[in-house]
């Protein structure tokens, strides 16, 4: 359906917050990479994160949402496994930073909250970032998740400061 609009119709309609039906996850891969952002809740709070370009990025979000039991490993990350592989194309790193939501090509998603300057040898693709809300995540006991995909556009907050997703149940 959304596919039959011309881009421009679509993206005027996006700017001025008439077109807010949920959009089908599959079909996330026609939205530019950096119109987009992943809002993570834990507990009672909601943070957003940038998303890296990659295919690792369009295979996650097309399975959102998502609610991942995540536990603490190495008092550096909460790591969940994915029941499904993402894409190993793209640049993958042994190392992280505080913040990166990255793909551990062993099979999961992993949360880094601190740094402990370890070798990740099976390899991590980089997701996303979060640049604000990190201490949510530092406690050593295990966490619900829950990952959606938003718009990032500053005209669909709400007064209350939330960004309608983009994709829901």
């Amino acid at each position: 359906m959304i596919r039959k609009l011309p881009k421009a119709l679509l993206t005027i309609l996006l700017w001025m917050g008439l077109f807010n039906s949920p959009i089908n996850a599959k079909e996330l891969i026609d939205y530019p990479i950096d119109s987009l952002k992943l809002k993570i809740t834990v507990g009672e709070k909601i943070l957003y994160a940038a998303v890296d370009d990659s295919e690792a990025t369009r295979n996650f979000m097309q399975l959102l949402p998502l609610e991942l039991d995540m536990q603490d490993l190495n008092r550096r990350e909460k790591y969940s496994p994915l029941a499904v592989r993402l894409s190993n194309n793209g640049t993958i790193k042994n190392t992280y930073e505080v913040g990166d939501i990255s793909y551990w090509l062993g099979g999961g998603l992993a949360i880094f909250y601190q740094q402990d300057h370890a070798i990740v040898k099976a390899g991590l693709i980089k997701i996303g970032q979060l640049k604000e809300g990190i201490e949510a995540f530092e406690t050593s006991e295990n966490l619900r998740v829950r990952f959606e995909v938003v718009k990032s556009e500053v005209s669909n907050v709400s007064e209350t400061g939330t960004i309608p997703p983009i994709c829901t149940e």
